[in-house]
């Protein structure tokens, strides 16, 4: 489910929220490679500069929208409920999203 209300944590990055409790290990660590690749991978593929390290807290309504959309699709949910998932986007988004 994505949410009109930002459920994301402002003080950890881009990609900590993205997966967060769902994180791509290696043997007992965290695969920070792997995480990294598949954020940065994503955003390219849509077109976004969205720079995955980057702290929640710095980016703007329409970007922290695109982390809420981006932590629903890199983490393979099967079904996407959305209220008003573009409303917080800019029309190049949401383009691109669709």
């Amino acid at each position: 489910m994505i949410y009109q209300e930002f459920s994301l944590i402002p003080e950890m990055t881009v990609i900590e929220n993205v997966f967060l409790n769902v994180e791509p290990m290696k043997g007992p660590l965290v695969d920070d490679k792997t995480t990294y690749g598949l954020v940065k991978n994503f955003f390219d593929s849509m077109e976004v500069d969205i720079e995955p390290h980057e702290k929640v807290k710095n980016l703007n309504t329409s970007d922290m929208q695109f982390v809420e959309i981006s932590k629903a699709v890199l983490q393979n949910k099967r079904i996407l409920l959305m209220d008003e998932p573009t409303a917080a986007l800019e029309a190049d988004q949401t383009d691109k999203l669709f």
